[in-house]
């Protein structure tokens, strides 16, 4: 299974200069390259537009989501997101929310989507985005 969706379609591994990450640390087989030391311009590297046309999703800034985070949950459910339930006591701080994708600061290994890292969602940082987004009935 892939771990990057980049321009050119799945990869296992992923290269500095392909996304705005901290290039001396790549994944799989991938080169070490550039490393900007700060955000980038969206898509300002060809690279990092993935197959679906999105910019960014791997590096750059860390995006918010709205799932809530829980290690209890996490620990039950390691390849599907959990549905968390905000009365159910399992589920002890509900501000904490799940950032995906890795930032400009990042090690190449946690600019996957797969990666969850969490923080307070009061939380403002320059290390830290989201996607504004609509979803339309088909």
């Amino acid at each position: 299974m892939a771990d990057f969706y980049l321009k050119n379609g799945p990869s296992n591994s992923l290269s500095g200069g392909q996304v705005n990450f901290d290039g001396n640390y790549p994944f799989g087989g991938g080169d070490k390259g550039a490393y900007l030391e700060r955000t980038s311009k969206c898509a300002s590297l060809p690279q990092a537009v993935n197959i679906f046309k999105l910019a960014d999703m791997h590096g750059n800034v860390w995006e918010w989501c709205e799932d809530y985070y829980s290690p209890a949950y996490y620990a039950d459910s390691a390849k599907v997101d959990p549905l968390c339930d905000k009365e159910d006591p399992k589920y002890k701080d509900k501000n904490y929310r799940v950032k995906r994708g890795g930032c400009w600061a990042s090690h190449a290994e946690n600019c996957r989507a797969a990666f969850r890292l969490y923080g307070d969602a009061s939380n403002r940082d320059y290390n830290n985005g989201f996607r504004v987004c609509s979803v339309r009935a088909r």
